[in-house]
């Protein structure tokens, strides 16, 4: 259990305690699960009959966006897709009981020799139903929008930049940089929004093998879903941080989506391109920040591939003005950075 886990165990107990005994769950014994990048905790409840399920503990000081949680849960499901059903809910101290989707993330079924064709392309067809058959106009979240797209990617040269240099970037590379981005989030096709969910990914996917079509694919983690651009939760799930993909398998998923969607395809390309620079630019400088400044060291595992996942973006041809200014500023980026102790960037980047 990590260290906040810890804490959300311990200064919890009593009002945690209280809600399981208000629904029936008294006799239950209760085990941690491991915890994510968010500040949110689970445990798994199992009573001496068999019966589990899931705790959430979400604080309401953590801004772990629990209602948008609850209605993203109930569109998921009125669209024929799995998400957990939610059994009780305390909406004033931030805890529900959720359906146990059991221990098949797709993650684990990969790392046993599940077939990767499979479990991918029923992950693209989960998308495809979604954006589908929930609305464009989905209300109860907010949209994924220009600004907040800007605010994300400059987490690479305010945290990932500093690593390299041993000091933040001036104000005024700053801004260079931002112009760059900028000018390029500017060119994302005008594609009707749909709801993304934004951590699409194998890490967040269950395998439901008793239920039907995409429905097999249990959805979790979808709490900071939004109205957003459709490729986006495509290039989640194929450009993923934490595993390479057999770039066959990533081909013809992205195909099988596409052919299920009303999207010019030339629309769809050059928005996964772009969202592929902001989101892996994102996730470089948000993995230095978990380190430095939540101290979760355990991401820093998968910088190598994010790094080359950004690289290879940079090669496209809407990238240039980025790749250039990059090459000038950042030209390391696919490298081993400085040995640097935790302790001198925590002085440069938290002060």
């Amino acid at each position: 259990m990590g260290r906040w886990a810890i804490a959300c165990f311990m200064e919890r107990t009593d009002l945690r305690q209280k809600f399981i005994s208000a629904h029936g769950w008294t006799m239950a014994a209760i085990t941690a699960l491991p915890v994510d990048a968010s500040r949110r905790c689970y445990f798994r409840l199992a009573m001496p009959d068999g019966r589990t399920c899931l705790l959430m503990d979400a604080p309401p000081h953590a801004e772990e966006k629990f209602r948008e949680y609850h209605l993203i849960a109930n569109a998921l499901c009125n669209a024929g897709l799995s998400a957990p059903e939610i059994y009780a809910s305390d909406f004033d101290n931030g805890f529900a009981l959720i359906e146990d989707f059991g221990e098949d993330t797709f993650t684990r079924l990969l790392n046993n020799g599940h077939g990767t064709r499979e479990l991918y392309l029923l992950a693209v067809d989960a998308i495809a139903q979604m954006q589908q058959r929930i609305p464009s106009d989905f209300g109860g979240v907010g949209e994924y929008t220009h600004e907040i797209l800007m605010d994300e990617v400059l987490r690479l040269i305010d945290w990932y930049y500093p690593l390299w240099h041993g000091a933040r970037a001036s104000a005024d590379l700053r801004a260079e940089f931002a112009g760059i981005m900028d000018n390029i989030l500017r060119q994302l096709p005008p594609l009707k929004n749909v709801l993304v969910l934004r951590d699409f990914h194998v890490d967040n996917l269950m395998l439901l093998p008793g239920r039907h079509g995409a429905a097999q694919a249990g959805l979790l983690d979808f709490q900071d879903g939004a109205r957003g651009n459709p490729a986006y939760d495509v290039l989640s799930l194929l450009e993923d941080a934490r595993r390479d993909l057999d770039p066959i398998v990533m081909a013809e998923a992205w195909q099988r989506y596409a052919a299920q969607i009303n999207y010019d395809k030339h629309d769809l390309a050059l928005s996964y391109n772009i969202l592929g620079l902001q989101r892996h630019g994102r996730i470089t400088g948000q993995f230095i920040r978990l380190w430095i400044r939540d101290d979760k060291p355990q991401y820093l595992k998968f910088m190598p591939r994010v790094t080359a996942q950004l690289t290879a973006k940079l090669q496209a041809p809407v990238a240039a003005p980025l790749r250039t200014w990059c090459e000038k500023h950042l030209p390391m980026i696919n490298e081993k950075w400085p040995d640097r102790p935790a302790i001198e960037l925590k002085k440069i980047l938290l002060n």
